[in-house]
């Protein structure tokens, strides 16, 4: 069930998905809609500096990330979740506009590798 078998994995992949939302997806956004020379023709005002500033931001919520997760779990809120397709898909959009993750964060890479080998992150 990608958002939960019961009440309580239910309320897991919630979380998690809030997690990737908020504290990465909000960065890399602001990264792409500022500070990104693609974006500039269509955001009109674009504030560098600003978007500029979120590119630390996105590096330290994958660091807190990885520290979440250094328990050894297979995926974020226990099963293969939308919380998974969530941060997989933030991460992969933050590589495309060049925010690779951190080379540190070697719980949240093993994580990414095993997401990415899925058949449908491949399809």
């Amino acid at each position: 069930a990608l958002f939960g078998g019961d009440a309580r994995e239910q309320a897991m992949v919630e979380m998690w998905i809030r997690r990737a939302e908020f504290r990465y997806w909000t960065p890399i956004g602001m990264v792409w809609r500022h500070a990104d020379a693609r974006t500039a023709a269509v955001v009109g005002q674009q504030y560098k500096d600003f978007g500029e500033s979120n590119k630390k931001i996105a590096r330290d919520a994958l660091m807190w990330i990885d520290g979440e997760i250094a328990d050894g779990r297979e995926y974020l809120a226990g099963g293969y979740s939308m919380a998974d397709i969530v941060l997989l898909c933030g991460i992969d959009f933050g590589k495309f506009i060049g925010l690779d993750m951190p080379e540190a964060a070697e719980h949240l890479r093993a994580w990414h590798a095993r997401a990415s080998a899925r058949p449908s992150a491949l399809a």
